[in-house]
């Protein structure tokens, strides 16, 4: 669901998942559990001309049998992002913060990021950026998405922290 009215954009989503274990089959093989989530997200932004601010946030609900690994049935796992990419002539710089925070354990994670763009022409745009994104003592979350890094840096060790610094040039054909 999206709302637009001049500078003021305003988007919600929700979706709900349920994963049945074996598909509802018993006996040998069959093994695993019900899991359902639940997760919602709302962001927001606004243009001023020469800025514009965004935030978002997402929280996803995680509900399963109750283990001794994790605990209690339930993991709510909550991220924030906010942002001010002010717009130059050719140029713009986005800064960017981000939170991931869950309820088990020592798992939440910080990022920063900072990216510069500069168009050469309409198609050509020249790029550089860095990130550095810091878990806590359980956490072990790569930069891109969750547990995914990029291609070449590998997954930081858990609690440890990630950094990448990129640099390039992109041509639309």
């Amino acid at each position: 669901m999206t709302y637009a009215n001049g500078p003021l954009k305003i988007g919600a989503i929700y979706a709900a998942i349920s994963r049945r274990a074996n598909n509802g089959n018993t006996g040998a093989g069959y093994t695993g559990t019900d899991t359902d989530i639940d997760e919602w997200g709302l962001g927001a932004s606004y243009d001023f001309g020469v800025a514009k601010i965004y935030g978002r946030t997402k929280t996803r609900w995680t509900t399963h049998p109750p283990s001794a690994s994790i605990g209690d049935n339930v993991i709510a796992r909550r991220k924030y992002s906010t942002g001010v990419p002010p717009v130059l002539s050719k140029g713009a710089v986005s800064l960017g913060y981000a939170k991931s925070s869950v309820d088990v354990g020592n798992s939440d994670a910080d990022a920063w990021a900072l990216l510069f763009t500069y168009d050469l022409s309409k198609r050509t745009t020249l790029y550089t950026g860095y990130t550095a994104l810091s878990n806590d003592g359980a956490a072990a979350r790569g930069i891109v998405t969750g547990t995914t890094a990029i291609t070449g840096i590998g997954q930081p060790m858990i609690g440890g922290d990630a950094s990448v610094f990129a640099a390039g040039i992109r041509h639309s054909f």
